[in-house]
């Protein structure tokens, strides 16, 4: 999701003059590389669903409201640490993806294992600092969870910390389940590991424990599971082993410019995901999280699902681009933005009505937002739709410089003048300013998209016109 000696990716199986098959019947294309990518997506996205659904009440049930908002606020901190790559596993990934598909598998083995590498390090030395900081400069920082760690909120830290290290590592074999055309393979299986392992926690937090014991069954079993999944890469790929143990500093280098450009997305997302979710703790309580983190993850849920078939198809462009093919990533654009625009306006009055009945059965009660906030969050939801498709398409070629640094600049802001805004209008103080942030990102990547002629109206003509006649077609038919 193939041996050295045969390519990977569309080499082997594209015509000479580099055309795309005709659209067929719906069998051809729900077991097309990008079909079953969508799947898999699908399928990854009701795992994640099921997850959040079973994890919220189990938790809120056995811990409370406030023992559960403490639980959030625990493990925005480790998640801090996947931030520690500097965006190489990111950029490496299309570098790798683009060599497959150009039949340097030599290269694309070089690049994996240097990635192996430095993800370690930087991951051990980012979170020796973490855990120092928490534990021995600013012990204190852990008092507010100590009521419910029974004073052992340290070892919960520790053992998210291991679990995102091994997580790192887990990106980088992805990475390379990707550049071996295998995505839908290596969602599928990896969403499965992530299901397995949250029922265990669930169930360790069930039978009574807390959430030190959580945490160290999550880390117990991602050790598992880390090294299953690496041997099923080199059982996929072999050509994935082929540089051993070699770190190739050239390589690196040759990464650090659109690797420090990919670092800066996931710095840009925790900051709006999990540095939302801490000044809101931090202004109102560990309390006022819940109907924030709720709300967020019904929007982003929906978000979710609309973002596989996106996520299925940026392997597809990187190889579109590193073989030339521009038919193909017009197409890819533009199938992006239907998909996207078909799924979210009517997915916004629907979780409109449906949400807080939604999150009552959810959380058995517990958890109450209000409908201002709802509003905001959907509001957001639309706007994060109209942009993101075509800037992880963007991401795709390792052109990501173009937005990044300006999103991360966006983040910092929109948490910050959330949290100034929290203190006066409550939770939907920080909704507003969310809402602020995707309408500014929305236009500054529609700018970007039609300067770089991603998107143009001779792109957009042929589509429009092809569907007006599909629609007067079934309504001769009808008549």
């Amino acid at each position: 999701m193939t041996s050295p000696a045969m390519p990977s990716g569309d080499a082997s199986r594209r015509s000479p003059s580099g055309a795309q098959p005709q659209p067929g019947k719906l069998r051809k294309l729900l077991f097309s590389r990008l079909g079953r990518g969508t799947l898999a997506g699908i399928y990854a996205q009701f795992i994640q669903l099921a997850i959040q659904l079973i994890s919220v009440p189990v938790l809120t049930s056995h811990w409370g409201l406030a023992g559960y908002g403490a639980w959030v606020l625990l493990f925005t901190v480790p998640q801090m640490l996947a931030m520690a790559d500097l965006g190489l596993t990111a950029a490496g990934a299309n570098a790798m993806t683009a060599a497959a598909a150009q039949g340097h598998y030599e290269r694309a083995a070089r690049i994996h294992t240097s990635l192996r590498w430095t993800s370690l390090l930087m991951a051990l030395t980012v979170g020796s600092v973490i855990g120092l900081y928490v534990l021995w400069l600013r012990p204190h920082t852990l008092d507010f969870a100590q009521p419910f760690t029974h004073g052992r909120a340290w070892v919960t830290v520790l053992a998210m910390l291991g679990y995102t290290v091994l997580a790192m590592q887990n990106a980088v074999t992805g990475a390379g389940f990707r550049a071996a055309d295998a995505f839908a393979t290596w969602q599928t299986v990896y969403d499965t590991c992530l299901l397995t392992e949250t029922l265990a926690a669930l169930t360790v937090a069930a039978v009574g424990y807390g959430p030190e014991e959580v945490a160290l069954t999550y880390l117990g079993c991602r050790v598992l599971f880390s090294g299953l999944l690496g041997l099923f890469l080199r059982r996929l790929a072999p050509w994935s082993a082929q540089a051993g143990w070699q770190l190739d500093g050239a390589e690196i280098k040759r990464l650090l410019k659109p690797a420090l450009a990919a670092f800066m997305l996931p710095a840009a997302q925790a900051i709006t995901l999990q540095g939302s979710v801490m000044a809101i703790g931090a202004m109102a309580g560990p309390a006022a999280v819940p109907a924030f983190s709720t709300l967020r993850t019904i929007s982003r849920t929906a978000l979710q699902f609309t973002y596989r078939f996106n996520f299925a198809s940026m392997p597809r462009y990187t190889v579109h681009h590193a073989t030339g093919n521009e038919a193909g990533k017009s197409m890819l654009v533009m199938a992006n933005l239907a998909v996207a625009v078909f799924l979210l306006l009517p997915a916004a009055p629907v979780l409109f009505v449906l949400g807080k009945p939604i999150i009552a059965l959810w959380t058995h009660g517990v958890v109450h937002p209000s409908s201002s906030l709802l509003a905001l969050m959907l509001a957001a939801m639309v706007l994060n739709g109209l942009w993101v498709p075509m800037s992880n398409l963007i991401c795709a070629i390792n052109e990501h410089a173009r937005f990044t640094y300006f999103y991360l600049f966006c983040s910092l802001l929109s948490v910050a003048l959330g949290a100034w805004a929290v203190r006066r209008d409550g939770v939907e103080g920080m909704g507003m300013a969310m809402v602020a942030q995707e309408i500014v990102m929305a236009a500054w990547i529609w700018r970007m998209a039609i300067k770089q002629d991603m998107i143009r109206w001779s792109m957009i003509q042929p589509a429009l016109h092809k569907a007006i006649a599909r629609l007067r077609s079934k309504g001769a038919k009808q008549a």
